[in-house]
This record gives C-alpha cells, structure tokens and sequence, in this order.
C-alpha cells in the first residue's frame, strides 16, 4: 500500500511538475513576444503602402536638428548644404500642423512632430520608438529615446520687465508646463512689481503655443506688460536675440558652443518628439536604426520593414 501510494504520489507530482513545464513555457513565449519579436513578424498590409512619403522639418527648425542628432543622421550634407543627412526627396513642412495635416491626408507618410502638438491631431498614429511609448513618464524617466529639451536664450540685462517674466517663467509658469510636458522646476507663488514695456518672444514653433499660454497668464498679472510671440524657428529666434530684434529666444535644440558664448540660456521643459505615421497604417513600433534608415534614403518603401 506504501509502495502504491507512493508511485500514485510520483504519478501526480509528475504531472503537476508537466503542468508547470507547459505553463513556464507557454508563459515564456508570451514575455519574450515583446518588441523584439514584434518586429521580426510580417506585418500584414505594410506592402501595399508602397514607397514611404518621407516628411521633414526646415533646416534651422530645433526639432529637426534634435531628431536627426538622435536618430544618427546629424552631419553636413555636402551635396545640399543642409545641417543633415536628410534624404533630398523629403517633402519639407515649416510647422508642426502641416506636418500632421500631410500625414493625415497621405497614407504612406511618416513624419515627426513635438508631443505638444498632438492635443487635436486627428488621423494620426503615434508609434513606439524602441518598444517605448511617447508620455512624460517614460519622458522624465530618459527611457523615450527621442527625448529633448525646450530652452529660452537671452542677453543678461537690468530690464525689470524681462527679469520679471523669466521669474515667472520659471516658477509660476511650470504649472503651465506641467499640463502637457515635464517641468523643470517647482512652480511657485508670484507676485508682479508691474513693470511696464513690450518684450518679443521668438524662435521654435514648437514651444511657441506653450510660450503663448505663459505669457498670457503673466499679463493678467501684469496688465501693463505686452508679451510679443513671434513664431519662426529655433535659430531664427536666438539670431533675432543675438542681433538684439527681440528679447528672449525659444529653442527646441541644444545652443550650439558660440550661442552658448553669447547669451544665457536655461531649460524651461522636457518633452518627446513624436514619429508619426497615417493612422490606417498598420504600423505599431518602429526602430531608432529604421528611422535613420528611412530619413537618409536607405529605406525606400514601406515592405522593406518586412525583410
């Protein structure tokens, strides 16, 4: 009777050792079905979007200039003349809402906008880059690979008026920032001495609606104060400070080491740039080196993300 009860033991234990076996695996399978995974799979429809509708920003643009420094692709191009190794068939947009607009309308397209601009995108998708989607969590965490800075550039000088606005811009209005970036700092309570005056803002299209929001909080704190928004680019907007055509820049890329000399500067947000593609394209994630790939010209159609 010991023997057999034993043997029934074995037999079950077996079983439930076989059980665990066929779970751990089935269990296996599913974790390793991640992003590696999901990119080695044939993407069904990919095929028939034929030859990829490549949209870029104007050279000069900051996210331009960012996305293609973390892409890999950042470096003169000697045949254009442009600051990168953007393919020369690029439709080329000078707006974040163009951009999506063209997006929007052409199904083989792909293109790259700041996260700021989404609010009311319509017949986009946003994809993963790396596996990794685009939110301020993976954004102050540095896991979103195409992370980036907004800066504001500018003379030091005694100006009440615009040492009072860059206060609030970095206390007060970090509460603006925080609806829809990362802050950079911990908003604080304000006071307006009311100086008056007129300042220009200029440069990056893509913090300029956040710089429009700021700087009319501060002007219903300081009715006497006109804050002037002027949308061009990131370096059209520090030339203009430089060359003293307004008071602050907005600059959506690192200054580069001579505007670095020139003018102070500091960081006002964190955001990501989001790549965007037709939202009837079956396309849920993509790589960094397929994006490089894309944007130099290595890439031509949509199928060859199958191969």
């Amino acid at each position: 009777m010991i023997k057999k009860e034993t043997g029934m033991k074995q037999m079950k234990n077996r079983k439930v050792m076989l059980g665990i076996i066929v779970l751990t695996a089935i269990c296996g399978c599913r974790s390793v079905r991640t992003h590696e995974s999901i990119l080695k799979e044939q993407i069904s429809g990919l095929d028939k979007l034929g030859n990829v509708m490549v949209i870029t920003r104007e050279d000069g643009s900051g996210t331009r200039s960012t996305f293609s420094q973390l892409t890999g692709f950042y470096e003169k191009n000697k045949e254009t003349g442009a600051s990168d190794l953007t393919r020369t068939d690029a439709e080329t947009a000078d707006s974040a809402s163009l951009v999506l607009e063209t997006v929007a309308q052409e199904k083989n397209a792909i293109g790259y906008v700041s996260m700021g601009a989404l609010d009311d995108a319509q017949g986009v998708k946003v994809l993963q880059i790396d596996g990794k989607t685009l939110n301020t969590e993976t954004v102050k965490k540095g896991t979103y690979p195409l992370s980036r800075s907004f800066y504001i550039a500018y003379y030091e000088n005694d100006n009440e008026l615009e040492q009072e606005f860059l206060r609030f811009i970095r206390g007060k209005g970090q509460e603006t920032v925080e609806k829809q970036y990362v802050a950079v700092g911990k908003a604080s309570t304000f006071v307006s001495l009311k100086p008056k005056g007129t300042i220009i803002v200029d440069g990056s299209t893509s913090i300029a609606p956040l710089m429009e929001v700021i700087a009319e909080e501060y002007m219903q704190q300081n009715p006497e104060a006109e804050i002037v928004i002027e949308e061009s680019d990131s370096s059209k907007g520090i030339d203009s400070v430089i060359k003293r055509n307004a008071e602050i820049a907005m600059s959506s890329r690192e200054l580069k080491d001579y505007e670095k000399e020139l003018l102070d500067y500091e960081t006002i947000a964190k955001e990501g740039i989001a790549v965007v593609v037709n939202e009837k394209n079956p396309l849920e994630t993509i790589t960094l080196e397929q994006l490089r790939k894309i944007y130099i010209g290595e890439i031509d159609s949509w199928k060859q993300l199958n191969e």
